[in-house]
This record gives C-alpha cells, sequence and structure tokens, in this order.
C-alpha cells in the first residue's frame, strides 16, 4: 500500500491491532503456514527500501534465468526494477 492511501493508517492500526490479538494471530498463522515476525507500516517501508537498494542489474536477471529454466514460469527482465 502506498504511503499516499487514504486508509493507510486506518489499516495500519487495524493490523497491529490484530497482530496482539492471539486469537487472531493463530488465524493467521494457520492460514499463512506459519507464525511469522510481520512488519507493517514505517517497519514494512524500510525493509523494502533496503531490499531495493541491494537489486542489481545481475542479481534480476539471475531471478530470470532460475524462474524460467528452475520453474518453467515466463519471467523477464525488467530495467525499471533498477529505477
Amino acid at each position: 500500500m502506498n504511503k499516499g492511501a487514504p486508509h493507510r493508517k486506518a489499516l495500519v492500526k487495524a493490523l497491529k491491532k490484530m497482530l496482539k490479538d492471539p486469537e487472531s494471530r493463530a488465524i493467521i498463522a494457520k492460514a499463512s503456514g506459519g507464525d511469522y515476525n510481520w512488519a507493517i507500516g514505517e517497519e514494512a517501508d524500510k525493509i523494502v527500501l533496503d531490499q531495493r537498494k541491494q537489486y542489481t542489474e545481475t542479481k534480476l536477471k539471475n531471478l530470470v534465468w532460475w524462474f524460467n529454466n528452475i520453474f518453467g514460469w515466463k519471467a523477464e527482465f525488467k530495467p525499471e526494477l533498477l529505477k
């Protein structure tokens, strides 16, 4: 969700509240296959930005090769992801 989305603050607040509730968290863990350390709001934004800094053309091309040759998917390199 973009930072400027009109309901972002309300959604982040609701997600944080839900993850503090043991019953809700158990339902989420069952549905998602595990109990994870969720990143929400500003924390998630920071993680995404940190990961994007690690992207290189070579790494993205290697991922495309992997997806196409190992998984049989139809992936393509998109240089605009480096911007």
